[in-house]
C-alpha cells in the first residue's frame, strides 16, 4: 500500500478522493458491517448510497493501512453527535495513537489523521451562486463578516466565504459537539492560519470546484506538516483481497 503515508508526529494528513473514483462497478458491501449495512440500505436516494459505501471504503482502507489490518477488520461506532471512532475494543488491541475525521461534499470524499491531538475536517463543493452576504450575516462572527464586505470582487467575496466556512466547520468537528456549537460565537483566522488561534493549528486547500480545511488543536504550538494524497484520476477498486 505505497500510496499511503505513515504517520509520524508534527504531521497531519489529508486524503482527498472522489465517489466514483473509489467504487468499482460490483458495489461490494463487505466492506460495511451489520450496523453500517443497515444503514446503507436505508438510503433512499441512489447516490447517498454509494457516497455512504465509498467514505467508509476511503476511512477503512487508510485506517487498515496504518493500523496493517484488511479494511473489513476496521470497526467504527458514531457517537451522540455523530462522530466517527473506532471500537473500544480495536482502541485497545492496537494502541491506536492517532485522531482521525471524515467529511463528504458533492463528489469529494476527504479523510484527516494526526498523532494525539483532536482533528476536524471539512470539504464544501464550491456552488457558483451562492447568497455569500447573506449567508455571512447569518452564520458569521462579527470580524468575519467584516472581512467578507471589505472585499471589492465577488470572486474574492466567495473564496473567502468558503474558506472561512470550512474553516469554522472543520474546527466544530475536530472539538466532536456537533451543530451544539453555535458559528457565530467564535473567529477564525483568515490569514494567519497556523498561529491566529491560540491552540490551535488550521490549514485551507482550495481547488476549483471544493474547498478543504483542517483543524488541529495544537496546544504545544509545534510546527505541522500537512501533507496532502489526491485520488481523484486513479480509482482505488474496491478489492478486499
Amino acid at each position: 500500500m505505497s500510496f499511503f503515508q505513515k504517520l509520524s508526529s508534527c504531521e497531519a494528513h489529508l486524503y482527498i478522493s472522489r465517489v466514483d473514483h473509489l467504487l468499482s462497478e460490483s458495489r461490494d458491501l463487505s466492506i460495511l458491517d451489520n450496523f453500517e449495512l443497515s444503514k446503507y440500505h436505508r438510503y433512499r436516494v441512489d447516490f447517498k448510497k454509494k457516497e455512504f459505501l465509498a467514505s467508509r471504503f476511503f476511512l477503512k482502507k487508510i485506517i487498515g493501512s496504518y493500523l496493517y489490518l484488511p479494511p473489513q477488520e476496521v470497526h467504527l461506532f458514531e457517537d451522540n453527535y455523530g462522530k466517527l471512532h473506532l471500537i473500544p475494543e480495536l482502541q485497545i488491541l492496537k494502541e491506536v495513537p492517532f485522531q482521525f475525521n471524515l467529511s463528504h461534499s458533492g463528489e469529494s470524499i476527504a479523510a484527516a489523521f494526526c498523532l494525539e491531538s483532536e482533528i476536524g475536517v471539512d470539504v464544501e463543493y464550491n456552488k457558483p451562486e451562492i447568497d455569500v452576504e447573506g449567508i455571512a450575516n447569518r452564520f458569521f462572527s462579527p470580524r468575519e463578516k467584516d472581512f467578507i464586505l471589505s472585499l471589492t470582487e465577488e470572486n474574492q467575496k466567495r473564496k473567502a466565504f468558503y474558506q472561512i466556512w470550512t474553516l469554522k466547520e472543520a474546527y466544530i468537528k475536530a472539538l466532536g459537539k456537533g451543530l451544539s456549537i453555535s458559528l457565530s460565537t467564535f473567529d477564525v483566522p483568515i490569514e494567519n492560519l497556523e498561529n491566529g488561534f491560540p491552540g490551535w493549528f488550521f490549514f485551507s486547500l482550495m481547488e476549483e470546484d471544493y474547498t478543504y480545511a483542517l483543524a488541529v488543536k495544537n496546544e504545544g504550538r509545534i510546527k505541522i506538516k500537512v501533507i496532502v494524497q489526491s485520488f481523484k484520476t486513479q480509482p482505488l477498486r474496491l478489492s478486499l483481497n
